[in-house]
C-alpha cells in the first residue's frame, strides 16, 4: 500500500481546506495530483473513469469498473503522484487505493475509525480564540487584530464562543455579516436571538463572492445528525427537553471503565449477535444478488467481461468471510470455493497472486475450525506468500496475510514458528502504523497469550525460580505495552502489579547469589546472570527479547497502574 494519512475531525473543521492548502504549497513535489469527491462509491467510480480516459484514452472502454481496475494498476509505472480522497465515508475507501508501494495518498473523513488502517493521523480541533477572532474582524473589517478597538475585539471574542470555534461556522457568520453589512454588535445579537438565528443558518455561502462553502450549516449539521444511530438521536432529543448546558459532556463521550458498563455486556452480546446476522441475511445478500443478476444480464447481451466476473468473484469473498464471521464456516467454505472458481476461469497465481491470496487466507481459517490442521498452516503459508510476492513485505495486506498464518500455526500448537511471525509482524505493525492502531494491538495481544501459554508450560515442567523470574519480567513488559498509555481493564493492571511484586521478590531471593556490581546492573541482567548461559542471554542470541524501553530500565522504577 503506498504512504498514506487521514485527515480527521467533525464537519466543517476544515479538513477539506487543509488538504487544498497542503496541495497548494507541494504543487511542483508531485508529477501528478488526482482529486477524487469520495462521498459515496458511485462518485468515486466515476472520477477513476475520468482518469483513465484522460491517461489512456486508447485503452478505455465504456466500463467504468474496468478503469477503476485499471487507475489502480496505473500508479505502479510511475512514481511521483498524489491522490486525496475527500470526505470518506467508510473503510471502503482502501480498496480504491493503487496496488503499489510508493506514491502518497490523504483522506479526509469524519470517521476516526478509517485512521487505523492508513500509516499516519493529523487529528483537526476548532480554531484557538485568538485565531477566531482574527478571521472575523479581518474578514469583517479587513483589518488585524491588532489595528481594531478593545471593544470590537471583546465582541468578536463573544460571536467567537457562541459559535463554537468551528472554522466553517466562523466562516459562514463572517460570511453573512460581509453580505448583509452588519456591524459585529448586529451579529452577535443575531447568534443570540433564535427567531434571527434562523436567517443566518439557512445562509448559502456559495452565494458571496468571498466566503464560500459546499452548502448552508443547515445542510452540513442535518448530515451530521444523519450518522447517528437512532439510539444517540433519541437520546439527544429527550436532553433538549431538560437543560442542555447543564448535561455533562462525559455524560455522553466520556472514558467509562469496565466496571461501570458491566450492566450493558448481555444486552451489548445479543445487540452483536444481532448485527452479525443482520449482515448476513439482508443488506449483503441483497447486495449481492443484485451483482450477480447484473453479471446474468451482461452475460446474455454479450457485454460480460473478465472485471465483472472478478467483480462477481469477490462478491462470493464478500459474502464468505461474513459468513465466517457468524462461525457459518459450511456455508462460507462453499462461498470461498465459488470464488476461486471464477478466478481460475480468468487468471492465475502467475499472474495475479494477490487475487488467490485473499481467498486462501480466508480458506485457511476455515481449514483451522474444521481441525484440518495440516491443511489450515500449508494454505494460510501459500497465501501469505502470494500477498508478499504482489505487495512486498511491508504492505498492510502482506501483513495481514503474515498474522493470519502465526494465528494458524499457533493453533496447530507450533509455539516457536508462531512467535517468529508474530514478532516480525509486531515489529513491522508497531514501525509502520504505530502503537496507537487497534492493528498493532492486535499483534501484542496474540503474542501476550503465547506468552501465557509458554508461562503455564514452564509452571507444569517445574522449571526453576530464576527461569520463572525472567519469563515474568518479559510477560510484564508485554502487559505493559497492552496498557500504553490508555489503561485497559483493571484486571490487566492488577495482574501487572501482581508481576511486578513477584519479580521484586525473586530478585531480593537470589540476590545473595549477586556481586555488589550485578545488583546494580539492570533487572533482566541480574535475571539472565541467576540463569543457564545455555537459556538464550542476549549475549548469546544477539538481541533481548524485546528492543529495550530507556524509560523503564528497571522493574523497581515501575509505578502501579493508576486509573485516575
Amino acid at each position: 500500500m503506498p504512504s498514506s494519512c487521514v485527515l480527521h475531525g467533525i464537519g466543517g473543521v476544515g479538513k477539506t481546506q487543509v488538504a487544498l492548502q497542503y496541495l497548494y504549497r507541494h504543487e511542483d513535489d508531485y508529477e501528478y495530483i488526482f482529486w477524487v469527491n469520495s462521498e459515496n462509491a458511485l462518485s468515486i467510480v466515476e472520477k477513476f473513469h475520468d482518469f483513465a480516459q484522460a491517461l489512456m484514452p486508447d485503452q478505455v472502454s465504456e466500463n467504468q469498473a474496468s478503469s477503476v481496475n485499471k487507475m489502480k494498476r496505473w500508479p505502479k509505472q510511475h512514481q511521483s503522484w498524489l491522490i486525496v480522497f475527500d470526505n470518506a465515508e467508510n473503510l471502503g475507501i482502501f480498496s480504491y487505493l493503487p496496488l503499489c508501494q510508493h506514491g502518497s495518498v490523504v483522506i479526509t473523513t469524519q470517521k476516526m475509525s478509517l485512521s487505523q488502517m492508513a500509516f499516519a493521523e493529523i487529528h483537526l480541533d476548532g480554531l484557538e480564540e485568538v485565531d477566531g477572532c482574527e478571521v472575523i474582524l479581518k474578514h469583517i473589517y479587513h483589518q488585524r487584530v491588532s489595528e481594531r478597538k478593545i471593544a470590537d475585539r471583546e465582541v468578536a471574542k463573544k460571536i467567537f464562543r457562541e459559535v463554537g470555534g468551528l472554522p466553517i461556522l466562523v466562516s459562514q457568520f463572517a460570511g453573512f455579516a460581509s453580505h448583509s453589512h452588519c456591524s459585529l454588535m448586529e451579529l452577535l445579537n443575531l447568534l443570540q436571538e433564535p427567531s434571527s438565528f434562523q436567517v443566518i443558518w439557512n445562509y448559502d455561502s456559495r452565494d458571496s463572492s468571498t466566503f464560500q462553502y459546499g452548502a448552508p450549516i443547515s445542510k452540513v449539521w442535518g448530515l451530521a445528525l444523519q450518522e447517528l444511530s437512532p439510539e444517540a438521536s433519541q437520546t439527544l432529543r429527550l436532553l433538549t427537553m431538560f437543560s442542555p448546558d447543564g448535561v455533562p459532556e462525559a455524560m455522553l463521550i466520556g472514558d467509562w471503565t469496565e466496571p461501570d458498563l458491566a450492566y450493558l455486556r448481555p444486552e451489548r452480546r445479543f445487540g452483536d449477535r444481532l448485527q452479525r446476522e443482520k449482515a448476513c441475511s439482508s443488506p449483503v445478500e441483497k447486495a449481492f444478488q443484485l451483482r450477480k443478476r447484473q453479471l446474468q444480464i451482461l452475460t446474455q447481451s454479450g457485454k460480460a467481461t473478465q472485471a465483472d466476473d472478478l467483480l462477481l468473484a469477490n462478491g462470493w469473498n464478500d459474502l464468505g468471510v461474513l459468513l465466517m464471521q457468524n462461525e457459518e464456516f459450511e456455508a462460507a467454505q462453499d462461498r470461498l470455493e465459488k470464488t476461486i472458481v471464477i478466478k481460475e476461469q480468468w487468471i492465475t497465481e502467475e499472474e495475479e497472486p494477490a487475487h488467490f491470496g485473499e481467498s486462501f487466507k480466508n480458506l485457511a481459517y476455515i481449514r483451522i475450525h474444521q481441525n484440518q490442521n495440516d491443511e489450515a498452516v500449508a494454505t494460510a503459508k501459500r497465501a501469505y506468500t502470494l500477498i508478499e510476492n504482489t505487495y512486498g513485505p511491508d504492505a498492510q495486506a502482506t501483513l495481514k496475510g503474515s498474522f493470519v498464518y502465526g494465528c494458524n500455526l499457533l493453533a496447530v500448537g507450533d509455539l516457536e514458528a508462531a512467535k517468529k511471525i508474530h514478532k516480525n509482524t509486531l515489529a513491522r505493525r508497531r514501525r509502520l502504523l504505530g502503537e496507537k492502531s487497534f492493528i498493532t494491538k492486535d499483534s501484542i495481544y496474540v503474542l501476550l497469550n503465547m506468552f501465557r501459554e509458554m508461562l503455564d508450560g514452564a509452571h507444569e515442567a517445574g522449571c526453576g525460580k530464576e527461569a520463572m523470574a525472567r519469563a515474568q519480567y518479559y510477560l510484564l513488559i508485554v502487559l505493559r505495552s497492552k496498557t500504553g498509555e490508555e489503561s485497559t481493564s483493571d484486571g490487566i493492571s492488577n495482574e501487572a502489579l501482581l508481576l511486578y511484586q513477584q519479580v521484586q521478590h525473586y530478585k531480593q531471593s537470589l540476590a545473595k547469589e549477586l556481586t555488589t556490581e550485578q545488583l546494580q546492573e539492570d533487572d533482566i541482567h541480574s535475571l539472565d546472570f541467576v540463569s543457564s548461559i545455555w537459556s538464550g542471554r542476549p549475549n548469546l542470541t544477539g538481541s533481548y527479547l524485546f528492543p529495550r524501553d530507556p524509560n523503564m530500565t528497571n522493574i523497581g522504577e515501575l509505578e502501579p497502574i493508576s486509573h485516575d
